[in-house]
């Protein structure tokens, strides 16, 4: 979808209606609101892209589709080097032992290292194909780049804030996060602009993620 393209307007309802729903359940997990395994994510990001795709010509809505499966996929990764897929639990982990990109074991590490930038072209692919004309649809795809960017940055960035700290710890420790999130989302949105109009550059994305988050699961699988 171009830049200047607008849905029709009798799915705009529905495009909306998913991606705002989508987006609010997946703040809700993100913050802890919303109980539940990563496949609560998966979820608010499946309504996010079901919205997209219904205001998408066929090529755009592959690309969209292929790209949350990639975040999804990437997602699974971490899950994998933790053993499980509670959100919570993961920033238990990684308030005791920090990211799961610099832990030992090496081969897991690397693995890891390779999920995150998988995850990470999966999301500018995700980005790149839904470009709507108008405020209200440009804030949106915003908060989705900012969802985007908090799920992989609590997947793979480390340490979590941390339980049981003071005060000043955790604030600490919160705004490395947020900050860390508002850094990726602003690099990831700005990609999805610049390659919305080159598609074949998307292809070559879409592949080469593909290729880093199949030999990151080959890599975890080997060594957990």
């Amino acid at each position: 979808m171009r830049a200047e393209a607008l849905p029709a307007p009798t799915t705009a309802p529905a495009v909306a209606g998913l991606r705002v729903a989508g987006s609010i359940l997946a703040t809700g997990y993100l913050v802890g609101a919303a109980p539940g395994s990563l496949l609560v994510l998966a979820g608010a990001f499946a309504l996010i892209t079901g919205g997209r795709v219904l205001a998408m010509e066929t090529r755009d809505a592959a690309l969209s589709t292929i790209a949350f499966l990639l975040i999804s996929t990437a997602l699974g990764a971490a899950a994998l080097r933790w053993g499980t897929t509670s959100l919570h639990e993961w920033r238990e982990i990684q308030s005791v032992f920090g990211s799961p990109v610099i832990l030992e074991p090496q081969i897991a590490a690397i693995g890891c290292g390779l999920a995150a930038a998988a995850g990470t072209l999966g999301l500018v692919l995700w980005l790149s194909s839904a470009r709507i004309a108008g405020r209200g649809w440009t804030l949106l795809g915003l908060a989705e780049a900012a969802l985007g960017s908090a799920a992989l940055v609590t997947a793979f960035w480390g340490p979590g804030v941390p339980d049981g700290e003071g005060a000043a710890e955790i604030a600490i420790a919160l705004g490395r996060w947020v900050g860390a999130t508002l850094v990726l989302g602003a690099g990831t949105y700005f990609l999805g602009r610049v390659l919305n109009h080159r598609p074949a550059v998307r292809w070559i994305v879409a592949g080469t993620a593909f290729v880093l988050v199949v030999v990151a699961l080959s890599l975890l699988a080997s060594e957990l």
